[in-house]
């Protein structure tokens, strides 16, 4: 009866075995479609590590070619005196194009640089001359269509400087008191102690603070060390080179001296005798180029105020092996200073004359 229900319904059942192989069927397709997209996804990867590869192996190429490296070495940043010509490179090997972001303010290789228009630089030198003060940009393109750098142009008036020769006094207060060595402090026990060496104090640093209050002199900052009697700690606020720290020293009891130590040699301000190099006749300002003045550990000394004398030199140490020479001076009039001393740098000091 079933079947003859089937038969004129037109309706067919499928069996489990066609229905088995339509799903195997259907399995077998996705998968297939699967690998395709991970084969394609292998070949995408492949192919970008192939190009990013090519692009390294290009510029490695371009860094080591020597023609090019003339375009590498183009500079960022230029400061340069008006009137005065400046070369950026002795060989550019392919042509350029270079505007600048101001009409009139410089030329290059002898010819105006026009608004905002690209001028072509052939092969040879590249040289700007600024005409005005101020700061430009020069904008550089390989064939005119690949950026290659900025240029940042500030161009300052020319200064002329005064030569100096005179010898010169310094004197110079600094921040803090400068520590120049450590020793042993001798206990009632007969026992050799060095507090401030415990607590990591070195030779070079300075001594900004005790306890808080702040110290311009070695003779305060002993008084506040030998004052904080019985024993107890003391705060130290140190600076070596850019840090600041603070270190907790406990003084020791000298059997010798009878009175609390820590074991530190300081020193407050220095003296020495220099050469003025040069001054600016318009601002007073001048140098002594050589005569830093530096702590235990080499690094320039920070200067709270300073001033240079008038000096008058009395004799020469000559230099040996190993030992630097030095000039022996004698100071004039330190009550009526010749200049101050602003800074004091790995150069030398800088300063402004007042008289």
């Amino acid at each position: 009866m079933f079947l003859n229900y089937v038969a004129r319904s037109g309706i067919w059942p499928i069996r489990a075995g066609d229905f088995i192989a339509t799903e195997v069927s259907e399995l077998k397709k996705r998968r297939q479609e699967r690998d395709i997209v991970a084969r394609e996804r292998e070949f995408a990867a492949r192919r970008r590590q192939n190009t990013i590869l090519a692009f390294a192996l290009l510029a490695l190429f371009a860094a080591a070619a020597p023609p090019l490296q003339s375009l590498a070495s183009l500079p960022y940043h230029l400061r340069v005196t008006r009137g005065h010509a400046r070369e950026l490179s002795r060989h550019i090997p392919v042509r350029l194009y270079v505007r600048a972001d101001r009409e009139g303010a410089i030329r290059l290789n002898g010819g105006d640089l026009a608004g905002r228009d690209w001028r072509p630089v052939e092969k040879g030198v590249l040289a700007i001359e600024p005409l005005r003060d101020g700061r430009y940009h020069l904008d550089m393109r390989l064939f005119g269509l690949i950026p290659i750098r900025r240029v940042t142009v500030d161009v300052v008036s020319p200064t002329m400087v005064v030569p100096g020769g005179e010898s010169i006094g310094v004197l110079v207060n600094a921040e803090g008191v400068l520590v120049v060595g450590d020793e042993t402090v001798h206990s009632p026990d007969g026992r050799q102690v060095a507090p401030a060496r415990a607590a990591g104090i070195q030779p070079g640093d300075i001594i900004l603070a005790v306890n808080g209050q702040k110290v311009s002199s070695k003779e305060a900052a002993a008084a506040l060390i030998s004052g904080a009697g019985d024993g107890g700690p003391v705060r130290l606020m140190v600076r070596r080179g850019e840090q600041v720290m603070e270190k907790e020293v406990v003084p020791a009891y000298d059997a010798r001296r009878q009175r609390y130590l820590i074991g530190l040699w300081i020193k407050d301000g220095a003296s020495g005798v220099g050469t003025l190099t040069f001054y600016d006749a318009a601002s007073r300002r001048y140098a002594a180029l050589g005569h830093v003045v530096s702590d235990g550990s080499g690094q320039p000394y920070d200067v709270s105020h300073g001033a240079v004398v008038a000096a008058l030199i009395s004799g020469i140490r000559p230099g040996k092996p190993g030992q630097p020479g030095e000039k022996i001076g004698i100071f004039l009039d330190q009550d009526a200073p010749l200049g101050n001393i602003e800074k004091n740098t790995r150069l030398g000091i800088f300063g402004r004359l007042t008289r």
